[in-house]
């Protein structure tokens, strides 16, 4: 997995690019805490492979 900061001051946030981290998106969810905002970015051939997230 590689991390990338992207450094806004306090808005601020990583961006984790990798193969394999769709089974890590719920735990890392929980990780980060009730309030926080979220993106997941994809593709066509993750839903072919997983279906509806």
């Amino acid at each position: 997995m590689i991390d990338v900061p992207v450094k806004l001051g306090p808005r601020s946030y990583r961006v984790a690019v990798g193969a394999g981290l769709l089974a890590q998106v719920g735990p890392e969810i929980s990780r980060l805490g009730v309030g926080r905002k979220l993106a997941l970015l994809t593709d066509p051939a993750i839903k072919a492979l997983y279906g509806e997230i």
